[in-house]
């Protein structure tokens, strides 16, 4: 009796944690942005009256689009951004059939094996060491920016990011974990008004 009640509780938490796409009519996607995006954190560096206190830092990275937390002291490499259609790709690099579920509990995107040579495979040119921009959209509608990054990189987001290497594969899938911040914390993606609109 005891062992019935212990597994319909343990049935129970896997239903609440991990939710199939597949019982939605919703189409989600990830796409890669056509353009860098800039990030609507911080202040340019042009547009400060003294930037003496981040000498040091334009000094180092004045050939690269960076801006400025004038209230940290700080440097955003790959802040948060807005997307809209126009500026997306026009194929989705993950499309619907390779998402198969999300892991809100461990913040886990559950996928085909078949992304992992697509995420690994990415073009750098655009992001260099500071992050591809991806944007998840649930039927052609952004819902979650980011960047996936390479494992070199030493710079990292002030978002939502997904690192190319970070991925367990069980069997056929793999699950990539998605972080927030430079802390790398893990987010609640039931927070999401979009998500919480579909599950």
């Amino acid at each position: 009796m005891r062992f019935n009640i212990l597994s319909i509780y343990i049935i129970s938490l896997l239903t609440v944690s991990c939710v199939e796409k597949e019982n939605t009519d919703k189409k989600i996607e990830i796409y890669l942005t056509n353009k860098r995006i800039e990030s609507y954190e911080g202040i340019k560096p042009e547009n400060l009256k003294d930037t003496t206190k981040f000498k040091d830092l334009l000094e180092r990275f004045n050939k690269i689009a960076i801006k400025l937390d004038t209230i940290n002291n700080d440097i955003i490499f790959a802040g948060a951004f807005n997307a809209n259609d126009e500026d997306l790709d026009v194929k989705p690099l993950i499309n619907s059939n390779e998402i198969l579920m999300f892991d809100f509990t461990s913040s886990k995107i559950i996928m085909k094996e078949s992304v992992v040579k697509k995420i690994k495979d990415l073009d750098w040119k655009m992001g260099d060491d500071f992050g591809r921009q991806f944007v998840l959209c649930i039927n052609k509608k952004p819902v979650l920016n980011g960047y996936f990054y390479h494992p070199a990189s030493s710079y990292l987001s002030n978002t939502y990011q997904i690192f190319i290497d970070d991925y367990i594969k069980n069997g056929s899938e793999v699950s990539y974990k998605i972080y927030f911040g430079k802390d790398l914390y893990t987010p609640n993606l039931k927070e999401n008004k979009e998500f919480s609109k579909i599950w």
